[in-house]
């Protein structure tokens, strides 16, 4: 055999003993990966997130508050398509109760607030505190947000930024009783600035949709009742319009924006009133309602149509009464259509992206005097169907607070 035989001899076995090399090396990183899959795969003890991913379905969602203890407490948010399917829990709370669940506008993340008692274990005693969390959709760990505020007084849904950024978050600091007003980037990591307010009890803070401003309507302790418009570029408050208010007007809120941020509705219910006013404080159109006295106000996304409930009487804090629902047409404030509540009342009013659906909490009194928020349910503005939100709970289930992802 000569030498150049030899060498290709060589050459070869170098080539063969390669490809089997090469052969070993493939199947050790295909096992390996499965092995890793399979780790993966193990539950995590994650008690704070217990979402269950699911295959998304195009349709908005719904993310409520329900009761889920035996003492009936709320204590357990979830998120479910709006014909009851793909039901999921978000967040449930051993010690607090959970409340008012509130969609970033990616429809990505969820803020929501937990009551926690105070050190003798009671609720509403002074000594609570609200905690202020985010619950990003994509399985990752929930955020508290509120650590660096010292005492948050927060019974509404905290509002978030247009840009999904930040959260307006409402607090009273140490003994003082009026509010400071607290502007926190979403993932927890700093206070971006903090205003003190000169008003005590402001139970609603709603961000404009151009970002600039934010509407607030403290209480007093006269039925009047003044909106004011702070400005986040010089931080200036400014009071921009005055209206009758009534003892109480249920959870929702009696104001909101336009939704290109230009004017916003106010219910006037000493005058039953619905009103829209500019953000110069100018009246630019204003409907009776003789009906009845209007308590909350929502403004469809589409800005076509502005959903108000009415109360059939006047009402003092704690009542409940008969109820309507008016969806108004914006340009002429005529009514659209009506729809009906027999002895409870309709609150937390929230619009569905299509501006098609209205859903609602409906608040009923207990055999015992107590206000008892019982279920959610759905207004079809296109065809007319008053229907109740299917939950998959018990008869003794409670669920409120509804709202609808973007």
């Amino acid at each position: 055999m000569n030498r150049e035989n030899k060498f290709l001899i060589v050459i070869l076995a170098v080539l063969v003993l390669s490809v089997l090399l090469t052969s070993v090396l493939i199947v050790y990183l295909i096992a390996a990966r499965q092995q890793e899959s399979v780790d993966s795969a193990e539950p995590q003890e994650d008690l704070a997130l217990l979402l269950t991913p699911t295959e998304p379905t195009g349709e908005s969602r719904i993310a409520y508050v329900t009761d889920q203890s035996d003492e009936n407490e709320f204590s357990a948010i979830y998120v479910m398509d709006a014909d009851g399917s793909h039901r999921q829990r978000l967040v449930e709370s051993e010690d607090g109760i959970c409340m008012f669940p509130s969609w970033a506008p990616d429809g990505q993340k969820i803020a929501y607030l937990i009551h926690t008692p105070g050190e003798d274990g009671e609720l509403w005693d002074g000594n609570d505190r609200f905690e202020v969390w985010v619950a990003p959709l994509d399985g990752s760990a929930h955020i508290r947000i509120s650590d660096a505020i010292p005492s948050i007084h927060q019974v509404h849904p905290v509002t978030w930024s247009p840009d999904g950024a930040r959260l307006a978050v409402l607090a009273e600091v140490e003994e003082d009783i009026t509010e400071t007003l607290f502007v926190i980037w979403v993932d927890g990591s700093e206070v971006g600035y903090s205003i003190p307010l000169d008003f005590w009890a402001i139970e609603m803070m709603l961000w404009s949709p151009t970002g600039e401003e934010l509407l607030f309507m403290p209480e007093t302790d006269t039925t009047r009742m003044t909106v004011h418009l702070l400005s986040l570029e010089d931080r200036h408050v400014i009071p921009i319009y005055e209206v009758g208010m009534l003892d109480s007007w249920g959870w929702g809120v009696p104001l909101d924006w336009s939704p290109d941020g230009t004017e916003f509705a106010v219910a006037n219910p000493l005058a039953q009133e619905v009103l829209i006013v500019g953000t110069d404080g100018e009246l630019r159109r204003a409907a009776q309602i003789p009906s009845g006295f209007p308590v909350e106000i929502a403004w469809s996304p589409n800005g076509a149509y502005i959903a108000v409930s009415v109360s059939a009487e006047m009402l003092d804090a704690g009542d409940i009464s008969d109820m309507t629902l008016h969806i108004l047409e914006t340009e002429t404030l005529e009514p659209a259509a009506v729809f009906h509540e027999e002895e409870g009342m309709m609150t937390l009013l929230d619009w569905s992206s299509d501006s098609n659906r209205l859903l609602f909490t409906a608040l009923f009194e207990t055999p015992e005097g107590w206000l008892s928020a019982d279920s959610l349910w759905i207004c079809d503005i296109t065809s007319g169907a008053l229907e109740q939100l299917a939950t998959g709970g018990g008869d003794d289930q409670v669920d409120e607070m509804g709202v609808w992802s973007p």
